[in-house]
């Protein structure tokens, strides 16, 4: 569940202060939170909170799954993209990529709303995201390294 947005102010600007006086340059949050579609009306206004508590101050952006692409009401989506920055859209669920991909491939050609593909290692040069690297709001790849498994 979400912790209170204030909690999240207050321990970003006190990181992001630390990091500023040893010269590091912060930009923003990104908060990763695998918010259940149909709950994605109180996430936004979750965000909303944050980005008022914040005054503006950091980039915010957040992690989205797959399933928002295709299930989310329209006007839920709408409102997430309007508290973000950008929205990353992970193409991959654990440590497999979305199979198939092709509904949410379809979905982010026609977005216009900023957003990253979130990519594993191996989805780099999948050419099923070529369409996507071209539509209005693609801003481009983040790749997520995950810890290989333990043995």
């Amino acid at each position: 569940s979400l912790v209170p947005a204030e909690m999240v102010a207050s321990r970003y600007q006190a990181h992001a202060r630390a990091w500023r006086k040893r010269g590091g340059n912060v930009r923003g949050i990104q908060i990763d939170y695998d918010c259940p579609t149909s709950r994605l009306s109180g996430y936004s206004r979750w965000l909303e909170r944050l980005k008022k508590t914040l005054r503006g101050e950091p980039e915010i952006s957040v992690t989205g799954l797959g399933d928002w692409l295709v299930s989310a009401e329209p006007g839920d989506l709408e409102a997430l993209f309007h508290q973000t920055e950008y929205v990353a859209f992970m193409m991959y669920h654990g440590r497999r990529q979305l199979d198939p991909v092709a509904p949410f491939t379809t979905a982010l050609v026609r977005a216009t709303a900023p957003f990253k593909l979130g990519l594993l290692k191996d989805q780099r040069n999948n050419p099923a995201f070529s369409d996507v690297r071209n539509a209005p709001g693609y801003t481009g790849d983040i790749q997520y390294i995950l810890p290989e498994a333990r043995k």
